[in-house]
């Protein structure tokens, strides 16, 4: 290879490494004019997925698998086949193509004894058969899997491989042993495997295609946890040396009051949507903090604002939840009265974390609200499903031929397919290209933040699209409260009306991006700067 075309690729691959998509491009480019490598083509491929140009992507990484096979390089090529069938069946819906590629790694697997491969093979099937409806033989996959894991090891094996068993285990109706399992997936560095953002992403877009209550109380679940990592460490220990914690509330700070007293805090106050409520073990909840009767004013004009952590015995559960949807995560009313929290129990989003890990340094706010997406995409792909298997045998009135066979029911399927599958591949490039960023030790923007607000509402409003066209493309059917597709649409419906997927979202996105003011929008909640 040329001296300079290597120097390319270098700046490529550094480019690559920092998030700068545009830069990674044009240098690996500049690199393939020198000559051809698989390496540069597969640079290419992941800088061009990255810039959302999804098919010269899977052409470029079709041509460095070609070409690590050429080489012969059979891990290189079996490595690009696995990232191209996760790619397809995950982010773009084509389990054909998944199959497809996954085929050819699993043939370079075996026919080259890459032992240390074995176990992606499987965690593809895995992965491939908890979407295709066999969660039985999911739940086989992925077990091997984690034994392969454990045997050579490799952590982030086997933190793939329990999700898929998590999840393979929800969809077979064991919703605590594979909820389970899913926190497991995502523990810390309190004694876990630390999950990025996008494993935990589609985790919870998984557990949502099975039930949209039990992704809801998943990402609940797994969100509050990240925030130990904002803790002092004493605090963290408290509540999440535990590995069976289960955290609940609702960080909203002007529901509630803390008085300062020596060691901490004197909380009460009363706040609503407490999802999990009726099995979490904390609770962490938002308040103003108060001197002598009044709230402590910033210097920006705000009053000072805290979140504490207090065990679940001392809150009373006001039962309040009779809701449109979403109806089995127990999001009630919870009450506190004077209830001392100390110092090592609190946080505020905007304060430096005690980890430093680049999980902890995502805006864990903006973060928060790409997982509520991920339940809303994986509602919707149920809602998808639900509607391809009534189409199939149902005979609308006065016709004499099924459902499945009218253009307008075809058209529309279509329609949603590409609703949701679009914004799933917007809300993942997003929270991907951030956290990439953040790993290359660089501060997320105000920008980077706007970008997850927007994806998220985005996903949450096209979710929503595509049921409920869906819910009218079925006709009559869809009404009967037993039914899927009147359950996915009240499950959005009701997802949809949180702070973090509201239509507000998109007008604070257009007022950023004519230089005007975001920060007292609830974007700011987790603004720490741009340095």
């Amino acid at each position: 290879m040329p001296a300079d075309s290597d120097a390319l690729l270098g700046a490529a691959e550094q480019a690559l490494k920092a998030g700068d998509w545009a830069t990674a491009r044009s240098s690996f480019e500049a690199a393939l004019e020198q000559e051809e490598t698989p390496e540069g083509l597969l640079g290419l491929g992941n800088a061009l997925w990255w810039l959302q140009e999804t098919e010269a992507s899977l052409r470029c990484r079709a041509r460095a698998y070609a070409a690590f096979c050429r080489r012969p390089d059979p891990f290189q090529a079996a490595v690009v086949a696995l990232q191209l069938s996760t790619h397809y069946g995950a982010s773009l819906g084509n389990d054909a193509a998944a199959r497809g590629w996954l085929g050819r790694a699993a043939r370079l697997v075996e026919k080259f004894k890459l032992a240390p491969l074995d176990g992606w093979v499987l965690l593809g099937r895995a992965e491939l058969a908890n979407t295709g409806g066999d969660p039985r033989a999911g739940e086989a996959f992925a077990r091997e899997a984690i034994e392969l894991a454990r045997r050579f090891p490799d952590a982030d094996l086997e933190l793939c491989a329990l999700s898929q068993l998590g999840g393979a285990l929800v969809l077979l109706g064991k919703i605590e042993e594979g909820t389970v399992l899913l926190d497991q997936a995502m523990a810390g560095a309190l004694g876990g495997a630390e999950s990025d953002p996008l494993s935990f992403l589609r985790v919870v877009e998984e557990v949502s295609y099975a039930d949209g209550s039990a992704g809801w109380c998943t990402m609940i679940g797994g969100c509050y946890e990240v925030f130990g990592g904002m803790l002092p460490p004493q605090g963290a220990h408290e509540i999440l040396g535990d590995p069976s914690t289960i955290s609940a509330g609702n960080f909203r700070p002007d529901k509630g009051v803390a008085l300062e007293v020596e060691g901490g805090h004197r909380v009460s106050g009363r706040w609503e949507l407490a999802s999990g409520s009726s099995h979490a073990t904390w609770y962490i909840t938002g308040a103003m903090i108060m001197r002598n009767g009044e709230p402590i004013m910033e210097p920006n004009g705000r009053p000072r604002m805290r979140e504490f952590f207090f065990p679940a015995a001392e809150a009373e559960v006001i039962d309040t939840w009779e809701s449109t949807g979403l109806r089995g995560t127990a999001s009630h009313d919870y009450e506190v009265l004077d209830i001392f929290v100390p110092e090592h129990r609190t946080l505020w989003f905007q304060e430096p974390p005690s980890e430093h890990g680049p999980l902890y340094r995502m805006p864990p706010v903006a973060m928060f609200a790409t997982f509520i997406a991920a339940v809303q995409l994986g509602i919707a792909r149920h809602a998808i499903d639900a509607f391809v298997e009534l189409a199939t045998s149902k005979i609308p009135t006065m016709t004499q031929t099924v459902l499945a066979d009218k253009p307008t029911a075809q058209a529309t399927l279509g329609e949603a397919k590409a609703l949701q599958a679009s914004a799933r591949v917007y809300v993942e490039t997003a929270l991907q290209t951030l956290w990439e960023r953040v790993e290359a030790g660089h501060a997320p923007t105000l920008a980077n933040r706007g970008d997850l607000w927007l994806a998220a509402a985005h996903a949450g409003h096209s979710a929503h699209a595509a049921i409920d066209m869906l819910y009218t493309a079925a006709g009559a059917s869809s009404v009967y409260a037993t039914g899927a597709l009147d359950r996915c649409l009240r499950d959005a419906r009701t997802a949809l009306q949180h702070v973090c997927t509201q239509e507000v979202h998109f007008e604070t996105a257009g007022g950023l991006a004519l230089g005007r003011d975001a920060l007292a929008s609830v974007w700011g909640l987790d603004y720490r700067g741009e340095g």
